[in-house]
């Protein structure tokens, strides 16, 4: 909520509240202390992600008092357990240690975050860039954004970016939206597209997908928008589909899942027919 002083403010509200007494006031801006950071400022949010265990949110901050906060780190994504106090799950000028092949990377920092998403006992997705500031040029890898995963709301390790290589076969190009479901068991689900090559059979008219980390915490491929789909004993072949679409001012956050990790997708055939298919997620 943003108020008439321009403050904002982040309330959990349960589907029984009956007037806003029965609220939880998550978050606020104004000075405040966050574990990693110390005294600060926030002084913006951006639309929370949320689950049964609270909220992550992109928050922007100033210095105050003794805070070492500068331009170079003035964004975080922040974590609130129900209310408790917020902390820092990644932060604007945080390196890139390694990329989703498992690659090391040397001065790639964090330069700036799309909105997080929330699932079940703490697991934060979130977007991002980043760039290499000592070479002054940007890591092709991080120059679109990439997508970075926790399991447990206090690390994070980058699960797909750009260039690396897609399970299914060909290579990232660019990730679009994605969702996590509150499911105990559920990971990350995103839409994005490959790399058009001949080389790996993929072509730039079909190579939109879509991927999930399953229950096993593999990242597995669950359809590309060339596959075939069965409607009853009728075999059809996928046009392209419309699944995860981000709302306006959302960020990239989008729904589509329930909390067992089933994704519905609108289908489009080759023949012009339409569908909506629920996609379980192993």
């Amino acid at each position: 909520m943003t108020f008439a002083d321009g403050s904002e403010a982040i309330y959990a509200i349960s589907a029984t509240a009956s007037n806003w007494t029965d609220w939880v006031l998550q978050a606020q801006t104004g000075p405040t202390t966050i574990a990693g950071i110390g005294d600060t400022k926030i002084v913006s949010f951006g639309l929370p992600g949320f689950s049964s265990q609270g909220c992550a949110v992109l928050a922007n901050l100033m210095a105050d008092s003794d805070s070492s906060v500068t331009t170079a780190n003035n964004a975080a994504v922040i974590t609130i357990t129900n209310g408790g106090a917020p902390a820092v799950l990644a932060r604007k000028g945080d390196l890139v240690s390694s990329d989703a092949e498992g690659n090391a990377q040397t001065g790639v920092k964090i330069n700036k975050f799309r909105d997080p998403v929330m699932g079940a006992t703490g697991k934060v997705a979130f977007m991002f860039t980043a760039s290499d500031p000592a070479e002054k040029s940007i890591t092709a890898q991080f120059a679109q954004p990439a997508i970075a995963y926790s399991s447990d709301g206090t690390t994070w390790s980058v699960i797909a970016n750009t260039g690396a290589a897609a399970p299914g076969g060909g290579h990232w190009n660019r990730l679009l939206s994605m969702v996590l479901p509150e499911g105990a068991a559920s990971g990350p689900i995103f839409t994005g597209t490959l790399k058009a090559s001949p080389t790996e059979g993929v072509k730039k008219s079909d190579n939109l997908d879509i991927w999930a980390v399953n229950s096993s915490g593999t990242l597995q491929l669950l359809l590309s928008d060339d596959d075939a789909v069965m409607l009853g004993d009728v075999s059809k072949t996928l046009r392209t589909f419309v699944a995860l679409a981000p709302s306006v001012k959302s960020g990239g956050v989008a729904s589509g899942c329930d909390d067992n990790g089933n994704v519905a997708i609108t289908a489009i055939f080759n023949d012009g027919t339409r569908a909506i298919v629920d996609l379980p997620v192993p």
